[in-house]
């Protein structure tokens, strides 16, 4: 790679000093307890990170190793380096276990920069890492110290981490409104039907038809079928080109992990041996939104019903025995337009988070190589 003008290529260790953390006797009760941040890979969630779950005293702390502020932490060993390599920036001083690398830069980097720098060097650090044992990654010191890195002069790294930034907060911010709408969503949801009146209650075998699909094997799917094979779990299993259920239809997962799941397919499918349809009896008593919202609000309950414990299952005759409450149409109507549009917003919100991070990476991209240059 060409580099542009102004710009350096180094190795990491070339210019950070890295070093290791580790864990206060477990034995010693006096160690532990409130007041200082002891930094393990479950707090690494957060570009910048200055608390923890696991927190010591005093004591423990002193005989804690710790990162300085502004320095980075990086993930070297434990089951998430399969998937991701986690770093953020010690937002201030914190103990770190040895499971943690820390990266102390020296003064031509910019900290932030560097971390997004290696954030967008993700799949290259995925590569180098191995396994430790009982599936464990890891990611070596030495190999993590010959990763190449590149920048440009200081006032150019600070320029391209307060741009990146920009978008890191809109991210946060519409994340944290979308957990927001979600716990009012699930306030208005029970609010909604526990105001029907308990006297108006029927089981579900009165009101529908419940029937198991027909199981397809995978042999008889194909990669890009016209139609979805529903069979069980949360997403589907597969596709085809024939289907035997029609569109609208409520699905209730039989067996597997996500027993008890509630989907609303709005294309015909293929349901398969491990679903259950719902096929109304009686539309003018209740209508399929109604009952799908019903069901889906008490979704856990309906997955405790689960049994057996190789495979769990759901049976027939226990969904039968749900009660379901049944109102006017008219109060149906308005429970079904109520929480959809507030299912829509919630959607609209997390399509807009998943364009900030794909606006982000294509930042990266373009910034963290010099192909755009901001002045």
């Amino acid at each position: 790679m060409k580099l542009p003008d102004g710009w350096k290529e180094v190795k990491l260790g070339n210019i950070t000093k890295i070093s290791s953390g580790g864990t206060p006797s477990k034995e010693n009760k006096a160690f532990w307890g409130d007041g200082y941040p002891w930094i393990s890979a479950k707090d690494l969630k957060q570009p910048i990170v200055t608390d923890s779950i696991d927190k010591l005293t005093r004591e423990g702390y002193r005989k804690a190793n710790v990162a300085s502020k502004g320095s980075l932490l990086i993930l070297t060993r434990g089951m998430t380096l399969h998937n991701d390599v986690p770093i953020c920036i010690a937002g201030k001083d914190v103990a770190f276990n040895q499971d943690v690398k820390c990266l102390s830069v020296i003064d031509e980097i910019d900290v932030q920069y560097l971390s997004y720098f290696l954030k967008g060097k993700k799949r290259e650090l995925l590569k180098l890492v191995d396994s430790a044992g009982n599936g464990t990654g890891r990611l070596d010191t030495e190999l993590l110290k010959s990763v190449a890195v590149f920048y440009p002069p200081l006032p150019e790294q600070k320029a391209i981490a307060d741009t990146l930034s920009v978008w890191d907060s809109m991210i946060e911010k519409t994340e944290r409104l979308v957990i927001k709408k979600e716990k009012l969503f699930t306030f208005v949801q029970k609010a909604l039907f526990s105001s029907i009146s308990n006297n108006h209650k029927k089981l579900l075998k009165t009101i529908a038809d419940i029937t198991k699909g027909t199981q397809l094997g995978k042999v008889d799917m194909i990669p890009r079928g016209r139609y979805q094979v529903i069979n069980g779990g949360v997403s589907a299993s597969g596709y085809t080109d024939s289907w035997n259920t029609d569109e609208n239809t409520i699905t209730i997962s039989e067996g597997g992990n996500s027993c008890g799941f509630i989907n609303f397919i709005t294309e015909n499918f293929w349901a398969g041996g491990h679903c259950y349809t719902l096929s109304i009896k009686n539309t003018e008593q209740v209508s399929k939104e109604f009952l799908y919202w019903f069901l889906k609000v008490n979704e856990n309950k309906i997955m405790k019903l689960r049994v057996g414990s190789g495979l769990p299952n759901i049976q027939r005759k226990d969904l039968e025995q749900l009660e379901i409450p049944v109102c006017p149409s008219e109060e149906q109507i308005s429970i079904v337009q109520t929480l959809e549009v507030a299912q829509h917003e919630i959607d609209l919100l997390r399509q807009l988070t998943d364009q900030y991070k794909l606006q982000k990476q294509g930042l990266m991209q373009k910034l963290l190589t010099g192909q755009w240059r901001i002045k």
